[in-house]
């Protein structure tokens, strides 16, 4: 079971370095289009000589940590799912076992007292056997 929980556990850890590599290019993506976009503010401003007021329609920035905690509250999920998973699979292997203990424990004592029997039944034997050589 540990050993699966670390399969797990290396799995979720090999996502989030994934996660964090791809935050990392979108930061540095984000900061390479923001050096542009200066770049072309520049050069226009040069070709321009007057005011100009710009207003754009831009979508919403994306909320990274608000995305990481949805994620985190997924892995945390499916964590805590193949927690009682592999916990409901140890009690029905247990009650499986304890089943089988309780089948044998029945065949030891029948043989047990089955041995008994005819180790008295041996005896009778063998007292009869001395009785009529005497």
């Amino acid at each position: 079971d540990i050993n699966g929980l670390r399969r797990v556990l290396d799995e979720l850890t090999l996502a989030r370095a994934d996660l964090e590599m791809q935050i990392e290019n979108l930061k540095e993506e984000l900061a390479y289009l923001r050096k542009n976009h200066e770049e072309e503010m520049k050069a226009l401003r040069g070709q321009v000589g007057g005011e100009i007021n710009v207003e754009m329609d831009a979508a919403p920035g994306v909320d990274l940590s608000r995305i990481l905690n949805e994620m985190r509250d997924q892995y945390e999920k499916m964590a805590e799912k193949n927690r009682k998973d592999a916990e409901d699979w140890f009690f029905s292997k247990t009650e499986e076992l304890n089943r089988e203990v309780a089948t044998n424990s029945e065949l030891v004592q029948s043989g047990k007292s089955e041995i008994s029997e005819l180790r008295r039944t041996l005896q009778a034997l063998e007292i009869e056997l001395q009785s009529q050589l005497s």
